[in-house]
């Protein structure tokens, strides 16, 4: 099954649960009262509050590990209706850099960390 889709701006409390439950138990095989009990922390953000939390907001309203896996659902969630159907297709022809942000070529030898500045001592 795919992500159910998401809770509109304006939804209630109630609705992002109602969410957050079916996500739990149907993608992640949660038993439906412990998913609903889960959900149940999320007592009274909307569905506006949900699209601009950050990972350590769900973290301390859900815990660590469940509260990241929320978070990363509703991020990617987000994103696609965002950034619409196409978002996270490749584009065709585009080249990788051939240097870093240091003028470097990606996997190039460094001497940083060696004890060797490469200065005259």
């Amino acid at each position: 099954m795919a992500t159910p889709p998401l809770p509109p701006p304006d939804a209630s409390p109630a609705t992002v649960r109602s969410w957050f439950t079916t996500l739990l138990h149907e993608l992640h095989s949660v038993p439906e009262n412990e998913a609903r009990e889960i959900a149940s922390k999320w007592q009274f953000g909307r569905g506006s509050e949900f699209r601009y939390y950050d990972v350590s907001t769900f973290r301390d309203i859900f815990g660590v590990e469940v509260g990241t896996l929320l978070y990363g659902h509703a991020r990617g969630e987000v994103r696609s209706v965002v950034r619409g159907p196409s978002a996270g297709v490749e584009k065709v022809g585009r080249e990788r850099p051939t240097k870093d942000v240091f003028g470097l070529t990606p996997g190039c030898e460094c001497y940083l960390g060696t004890g060797r500045s490469g200065w005259r001592d």
